[in-house]
């Protein structure tokens, strides 16, 4: 008779089984469970094995709705099954399970997955990321206005937690918004997303070469001087301190750096 721990663990190998379509539970396991009624034993732990499934691929659904409606129902669970038994889930909460999707689907980018769909699966994750980033309080315009006019070269600025940096080859952000209408006139085009979110609200926005710039130095810690040093490269070097200073007023508007430390 297998102690409890070696039945624990067939029956956790029997339901990770059930990701492939096909359950496969050890005997062992199989004759310590008793028939009942139509069903067998193994039929019963096939029960459990399809719950468990079903169950991650409803949670991948709810974590890329709009890549669900793309490929649509049958492709997506397909896709699914394919992605838990090639990556099956090794981690205690769901949250995680879509960590690997999009590179997945980038190895389906054919005929049976349109090749625009891995980079909407990669701002969908993005999405997740920042909505589960923790909370942190925002810089406002009242801040940057106690700061002294000698001390903004040496500035340091944060972004908050809830924001990414995308690269994507494919407009994600318009085939997102388009919910899921496929259409044939999308063109690829390397386009860099700021993802963030704004108390419980996500939100997405392509960005020009200059925010790009500036936000770059931002996240390594560089300071306001930085910034303007950087934007001289993407803007007549006269405007760089106008361009920064247009930047910092659209970042407090979205709320995306972090207030000082108190």
């Amino acid at each position: 008779m297998p102690n409890l721990r070696e039945l624990q663990l067939a029956f956790f190998r029997a339901l990770d089984s059930g990701t492939a379509g096909t359950t496969d539970p050890d005997p062992a396991l199989l004759a310590v469970i008793e028939s009942r009624g139509a069903l067998d034993a193994a039929a019963r732990v096939d029960v459990y094995a399809q719950m468990y499934w079903m169950r991650i691929a409803d949670a991948l659904l709810e974590d890329f709705p709009r890549v669900a409606a793309l490929v649509g129902d049958a492709r997506f669970h397909a896709l699914a099954r394919a992605y838990l038994t090639a990556t099956p889930s090794r981690h205690a909460s769901l949250r995680y399970v879509g960590s690997g999707f999009a590179d997945f689907l980038a190895t389906r980018a054919s005929a049976e997955v349109p090749p625009f769909v891995p980079d909407v699966a990669r701002l969908e994750w993005a999405r997740l990321a920042v909505f589960y980033a923790p909370d942190a309080a925002v810089l406002t315009l009242a801040d940057l206005q106690r700061v002294p006019p000698g001390e903004w070269a040496a500035l340091r600025l944060h972004p908050v937690p809830a924001l990414q940096i995308l690269e994507v080859r494919w407009p994600a952000h318009t085939i997102w918004a388009a919910a899921g209408d496929a259409s044939d006139t999308w063109k690829p085009g390397g386009t860099m997303l700021r993802v963030w979110r704004d108390e419980f609200r996500v939100y997405q926005s392509p960005m020009d070469a200059a925010e790009i710039a500036a936000l770059v130095v931002l996240r390594a810690r560089g300071t306001f001087g930085d910034m303007c040093t950087a934007l001289a490269a993407t803007v007549p070097a006269e405007d760089a301190a106008a361009h920064a200073g247009a930047l910092l007023l659209r970042w407090i508007d979205d709320h995306v750096l972090a207030a000082p430390a108190p």
